[in-house]
């Protein structure tokens, strides 16, 4: 009979040992607001690039970039999902900050008559060139949110990652993001969450922050595996590393170098 008990607690013990739930601990949600970014996904008609770019500069310094700490700029997609593609952006910014300039006078009628006649919209939907608001898991990430007002400048090339959850598997992903924070991950990175749903599959985004194009050529792997290492061990890692397996899958990437 002792021996029953014995190996009864050794198979609980064991199965305790194998649960990542032991590692992907709960944590609590920031009670402030987190702020947004607002992107746009468009592709400029054939040989009308400089134009579309001239007057999209245009049109930020007419009615964008007035407000200390909210910038816009642009970014092209040379290589991957959606290559070819520019994204406007805009952000940090609050969803009051939306409603003000839903309000500014002449803004979207400007944006109509000088912006879009260069953009490619035949044949195009919101599956290819996706648009929405997205805001920053800054919680969850070892970037910190852009600060504009104290002279940030917007990171010159972004490895991103998109990724479809499983259904009812959000908070498991996110608590598999919360280990990933608490790791010292040797390239920054931010995530990033849809603030609708849009149909596209891309429930979280991973932002990988790079200088250039030679310090983007790194396995990204290798640094994750590196930092929940240091983190929770081997065995820690390789739990939290299956278990993220089981929740997510890749639903594209794409390099996205900044416009100057």
């Amino acid at each position: 009979m002792k021996k029953i008990i014995l190996l009864f607690i050794g198979l609980i013990f064991i199965g305790c040992q194998t649960n990542p739930n032991k590692v992907m601990t709960d944590f609590d949600w920031p009670e402030e607001k987190l702020p947004f970014f607002e992107v746009i996904h468009m592709q400029p008609k054939n040989h009308e690039t400089a134009n579309f770019l001239k007057n999209i500069k245009e049109h930020n310094e007419i009615y964008h970039n007035k407000t200390l700490g909210v910038n816009t700029f642009v970014r092209y997609i040379p290589s991957g999902k959606y290559a070819g593609q520019y994204q406007w952006i805009e952000g940090p910014m609050s969803m009051e900050y939306l409603d003000n300039k839903m309000q500014i006078d002449g803004h979207e009628e400007h944006w109509q008559d000088n912006v879009q006649p260069y953009i490619n919209d035949k044949g195009v939907n919101h599956i290819n060139t996706p648009s929405n608001y997205n805001r920053v898991l800054s919680h969850l990430s070892n970037r910190k949110v852009y600060d504009f007002k104290n002279g940030d400048k917007p990171t010159k090339i972004l490895k991103v990652q998109q990724l479809n959850v499983k259904k009812g598997k959000m908070w498991d992903v996110l608590m598999i993001l919360n280990n990933w924070s608490k790791s010292d991950f040797s390239v920054e990175y931010s995530v990033l969450m849809p603030f609708v749903n849009d149909a596209t599959g891309n429930d979280i985004t991973i932002v990988w922050h790079f200088d250039s194009m030679s310090e983007a050529d790194i396995w990204i792997p290798g640094v994750k595996r590196d930092g929940l290492d240091a983190a929770y061990g081997e065995n820690g890692r390789k739990k939290i590393s299956k278990a993220w397996l089981d929740l997510v899958t890749l639903n594209g990437e794409f390099i996205a170098q900044l416009v100057e």
